[in-house]
């Protein structure tokens, strides 16, 4: 039973709005009607000008508060805050599969390119769940490779040594905020009885 949409689909009878305090309508469920952006992936609605100042919104689906999602995409969850340090235009992202929404005052669109042997060229890393992590899935042959590497900000991340045992599609993950970056390369289970948090 498929739980949600495939990646990039788009179901023509939802329409997703962006109530809240910005400029405009403020609370209507139906204001404010987010576009989807086939390119991103995502529904995109940019408020204009506006006035520095704490603001808070919500996701509402088909003009009703019946469907809504708050902050880190729960369903009826609590409204979504963002400040806005100075007069601009505000753009808010919305995914209709993780319910998660992000705004272009604080998520930033990072440019990460993986590269290396065995990697298409041109291959970039994605968020088009706007969960801040961003990955890309490469069909990869059995081998060691030396020189597989993330560009970000024009800084190289470089890889060591990973091991493929056999054929299989390695996915590649960084969080350009903290510049963490790992791949599931290696099947090793991790040992939950080592893991520790302080």
């Amino acid at each position: 039973v498929l739980k949600s949409a495939p990646a990039g689909w788009l179901d023509p009878s939802r329409t997703v709005h962006v109530p809240g305090t910005f400029p405009g309508p403020s609370w209507d469920a139906g204001s404010n009607q987010m576009t989807y952006d086939a390119e991103l992936g995502l529904y995109v609605y940019t408020f204009q000008d506006v006035p520095a100042a704490n603001y808070e919104y919500k996701i509402a689906i088909n003009k009703s508060w019946s469907e809504n999602y708050g902050a880190g995409g729960v369903k009826d969850g609590s409204n979504m805050s963002v400040s806005v340090p100075e007069t601009m235009d505000v753009t808010v992202y919305y995914n209709d599969n993780s319910h998660l929404s992000a705004t272009s005052v604080t998520y930033i669109f990072a440019d990460i390119t993986l590269s290396g042997a065995d990697i298409p060229a041109g291959t970039k890393l994605k968020d088009k769940d706007l969960s801040g992590i961003y990955s890309a899935s490469v069909d990869m042959k059995a081998g060691t490779y030396t020189d597989v590497k993330l560009t970000y900000n024009g800084k190289d991340y470089l890889f060591s040594e990973i091991e493929v045992a056999e054929d299989k599609v390695v996915t590649f993950y960084m969080d350009p905020v903290t510049e963490i970056y790992y791949c599931d390369a290696v099947d090793l289970p991790i040992v939950a009885d080592s893991v520790f948090f302080d």
